[in-house]
């Protein structure tokens, strides 16, 4: 995008958010009344814990005046639809609801604000004066992340974490008060347990992106100069031989068993590159088609590598396996260990070869796909709370605010 359009939108949503402070202030000062939960995750999406977390709302409490905010050509719209109460991202009612909501509550740290969010969130002088921004967390933090997540920075009235340890590391990195930061769960957690009845025979493999890597067209498919950048680099040679593995494709294929490739959000403009990799036993997921939490509940098997979606598997009792390749270079490119240690902590063995991981996906595979029992005891002992009441506590934690 070229400077001069990047400066006309943003003064565009400056516009925009005035003209809802006048219509707020003079013609519609009653939706202050309403305390507003104002609730969004990507806008593209309804599929993370603002999803689970509005429909939990919608179906329980009823008397919540609880919005979720969403792209109108999102491939997630009619799956939120039946909740009602939807308002269209960025649009003239968006700007009207950010500004009276009482709770701003999000999956993703700028909350739900409306886009260009870095421009939106800096005129704070707009919105309701006692509104409280809840972070509602987009995965379990185990890294030093950056440091956007200060206190100083975030202002978040409640950070929900999902364990002691998590909360813990949280508070002293980033300098939150006590009471803040709360070990609640994720409110996606819910649907995790009691879903043994959906087990399929699938093998999911699932990284986590490369700041390196990422497409500046992203979400939308990679340029043609980035694709030709993305297959020279190690992420997808690894990984494309590890699909492209004869062996195991047979193996597998013997078995009744089917390989599911769905890269992090931010590798998914690179998508088309591993087309060739598709087989009979081996199948490329993008995210318009496959929804990430079905995927898990469905799958035997993960294979990951420092995502930490491992913490959703380890929540139901499956087994994993971390493909930590290029261990060095994640380290010091894209995330700092934090708290936890992968060989020490890790629900799974941490392999760094392709060849180490087929052997042990296929001894586990021969074993019925049951999790090692050593790393059973490290689940238990890094949840404080697996049962399906997260959003509940989530739901009490924001009212006692």
């Amino acid at each position: 995008m070229t400077k001069p359009i990047e400066i006309i939108k943003k003064a565009y949503a400056i516009i925009k958010l005035f003209f809802s402070y006048i219509w707020v202030k003079f013609f519609a000062n009653d939706i202050m009344k309403d305390d507003i939960w104002l609730i969004c995750e990507k806008i593209t999406e309804a599929r993370d814990n603002g999803y689970h977390l509005f429909a939990f709302l919608r179906q329980y409490h009823p008397e919540i005046s609880a919005y979720y905010v969403i792209k109108k050509d999102s491939v997630d719209y009619e799956k939120i639809r039946p909740y009602g109460n939807i308002i269209f991202a960025n649009t003239f009612k968006h700007y009207l609801y950010y500004i009276c909501a009482l709770y701003n509550i999000s999956s993703q740290p700028a909350g739900a604000t409306p886009e260009p969010k870095s421009i939106i969130n800096k005129l704070k002088k707009f919105k309701r004066k006692d509104q409280h921004i809840v972070f509602l967390q987009h995965g379990i933090i185990k890294d030093e992340l950056t440091h956007s997540f200060d206190y100083s920075v975030s202002g978040y009235s409640l950070f929900v974490c999902s364990s002691q340890r998590e909360q813990d590391f949280v508070e002293k990195t980033y300098k939150y008060p006590k009471g803040i930061v709360q070990n609640l769960g994720l409110c996606r957690f819910d649907n995790l347990l009691n879903s043994n009845s959906q087990r399929k025979k699938i093998i999911l493999v699932m990284p986590t992106f490369r700041k390196w890597l990422i497409s500046k067209k992203m979400p939308e498919e990679a340029s043609e100069n980035e694709k030709e950048i993305f297959l020279k680099s190690k992420y997808y040679s690894v990984f494309c031989d590890l699909l492209n593995n004869h062996y195991l494709q047979n193996y597998l294929s013997s078995k009744g068993y089917e390989l599911v490739f769905y890269p992090h959000y931010a590798m998914q403009p690179y998508i088309q590159c591993f087309s060739q990799c598709s087989s009979d036993v081996v199948t490329i997921a993008d995210r318009y088609h496959y929804d990430v939490q079905n995927l898990l509940i469905q799958s035997s098997c993960l294979i990951t590598d420092f995502s930490s979606v491992f913490f959703d598997f380890a929540y139901m009792e499956k087994p994993e396996i971390f493909f930590q390749f290029d261990e060095s270079q994640y380290r010091s490119t894209h995330y700092k260990k934090g708290y936890f240690d992968y060989r020490e902590d890790g629900f799974g063995p941490v392999f760094y070869e392709a060849d180490q991981v087929v052997a042990y996906l296929i001894n586990l595979i021969e074993n019925g796909c049951r999790i090692e029992e050593q790393y059973r005891k490290r689940i238990h002992a890094f949840f404080d709370h697996r049962d399906n009441h997260n959003c509940e506590r989530t739901y009490e934690a924001i009212k006692r605010l």
